[in-house]
């Protein structure tokens, strides 16, 4: 009865670490992208972030220092914009947490930057214990892990209920009502109007935060990848685990089902890529070269080729059946590259990272064929139309851009999320569905670049994201270790 107390006692004490690691980093993108948008001097879009950024940081368990310094940015917007009866309640609030520093309104704290790529993520520290393990005869692990007690995400809304949140102008209206902060909750920003996404289901395993997800062609299934090393393999009828993947050493970043819907891919942050069989659950190949972290896989239509990226700022083309490197793509700038799209011929493979650039890459030669330039933020989603004509992105900017492949141009951009877009897919129709951390789905109408409906989601964390194709659904990864399925449209 003592081991057993202590081992909960230490499963509890991994899923808070988790926890706390997962909702720092949701701080994080809000108080980040809101510190370029004021060194930008779009000082509209960083209000809305900055008050997000409160409400993030008043969730976390030591939450001191990073409230502080959103409130006092979040201070320096409203001076910026001449909002001065906003700036003084935002000043009694931090003179209320001990803030003596009010008088200061010199320019906003540096944008915290990526960390230095290693050989190990940050998140990885407190990760990994999750009980004892045990494999059927498929090699799959299943495993009994407590759920997490939920959060209470409740928040108190107190401003003008007439803003909306697509809003982008910069202008000020005299008329406009102050944001309020007279709650000890902090500040939210409502959203009116909105469709309400329905949750279908919550799948229960991981034994931290899913940092990513896909659903198979057809619908039916889906896999996920954790800060608990492991891959997790789902029915979405029943929203059962099919079965648990070991193998990776660290956190598993980035999953992907093959087009034929018979194997997987993923990626970790202990440097390798592996090839799964979904069926057996076996790990048909491990493929290894990459210097550093691996952030993204890919598939090519057939499913012979697999391409990775990650920290090392190289773009590496792999064989499924003899696990060899076959190209290796990199001009020296790359940064660190986040997402890839093979084009339905596999002749050609898109790219994207922290260089804000989407790099077109000939595949028979390995030279680069083209450049899209545009996005102002760290490019997080990449998809070829069917017909390979087309490639969408999506970006920490805000904004989704649709590109022409064959001549470079930019075609549309789809404004209307208020924090990083993390995933966009092509639907039917010429329409285009998106999700962000602003726990928002979005469908778009691409010939008007027009927003057809926003779903809303409820409050938790979108690190990992992926739809349906006919975009009726949309699976996350939420704060407490689950993920979610939503329903979408009828």
């Amino acid at each position: 009865m003592i081991w057993r107390g202590l081992l909960c006692a230490c499963v509890s004490v991994a899923l808070t670490g988790n926890s706390s690691l997962a909702q720092g980093s949701i701080y994080n993108a809000y108080n980040d992208t809101a510190t370029k948008f004021y060194e930008d001097k779009e000082y509209g879009k960083a209000e809305r972030l900055l008050v997000d950024a409160v409400k993030e940081a008043e969730k976390l368990p030591a939450n001191g220092d990073r409230l502080l310094t959103s409130l006092r940015l979040l201070r320096k917007v409203y001076l910026s914009m001449g909002k001065s009866s906003q700036a003084s309640q935002v000043e009694q609030r931090m003179l209320s947490l001990g803030d003596a520093t009010t008088g200061d309104t010199s320019s906003g704290n540096s944008p915290t930057e990526e960390p230095p790529p290693s050989s190990r993520s940050d998140q990885s520290a407190d990760e990994g214990a999750a009980g004892p393990k045990s494999r059927d005869a498929k090699g799959m692990r299943r495993a009994d892990t407590p759920e997490p007690t939920q959060k209470n995400m409740d928040f108190a809304i107190s401003t003008n209920s007439s803003r909306e949140p697509e809003q982008t102008s910069d202008e000020v209206k005299e008329d406009e009502a102050p944001t309020q902060i007279a709650s000890s909750s902090g500040l939210s920003i409502g959203i009116d109007g909105l469709k309400k996404a329905v949750e279908v289901m919550k799948l229960n395993g991981h034994a931290g935060w899913s940092k990513t997800c896909d659903i198979s062609s057809d619908g039916l299934r889906a896999i996920s990848g954790s800060t608990d090393n492991t891959i997790r393999y789902w029915n979405l009828k029943t929203g059962k685990e099919i079965g648990t993947f070991e193998g990776h050493d660290d956190d598993v970043n980035c999953v992907v089902i093959s087009p034929p819907g018979n194997n997987a891919a993923s990626g970790g942050s202990d440097k390798t890529v592996r090839l799964w069989d979904l069926d057996s659950g076996m790990e048909l190949k491990k493929f290894e070269g990459h210097e550093n972290i691996v952030t993204c896989v890919a598939f090519d239509y057939g499913g012979s080729r697999i391409a990775s990226a990650g920290y090392d700022g190289t773009v590496r083309v792999w064989d499924t059946m003899t696990g060899k490197e076959i190209k290796r793509l990199t001009n020296g700038k790359l940064g660190t590259v986040r997402c890839l799209a093979f084009t339905p011929d596999g002749d050609q493979l898109a790219s994207g990272g922290s260089d804000k650039i989407v790099s077109l890459w000939n595949l028979r030669d390995g030279t680069l064929t083209r450049q899209f330039i545009g996005h102002k933020g760290e490019i997080s989603s990449l998809t070829v139309s069917k017909d390979g004509s087309k490639v969408l992105s999506a970006s920490r900017d805000l904004t989704v851009r649709l590109w022409d492949i064959e001549s470079g141009e930019p075609i549309k951009c789809l404004n209307g999320h208020t924090n990083w877009v993390v995933r966009a897919e092509f639907l039917p129709d010429d329409q285009v569905i998106s999700g962000s951390l602003d726990k928002t789905i979005r469908v778009w109408d691409l010939n008007r670049a027009k927003e057809l409906d926003t779903y809303k989601l409820q409050s938790f964390g979108m690190w990992s994201l992926a739809f349906t194709n006919q975009g009726d659904k949309c699976l996350t990864g939420s704060d407490d270790f689950t993920l979610r399925l939503w329903k979408l449209r009828p």
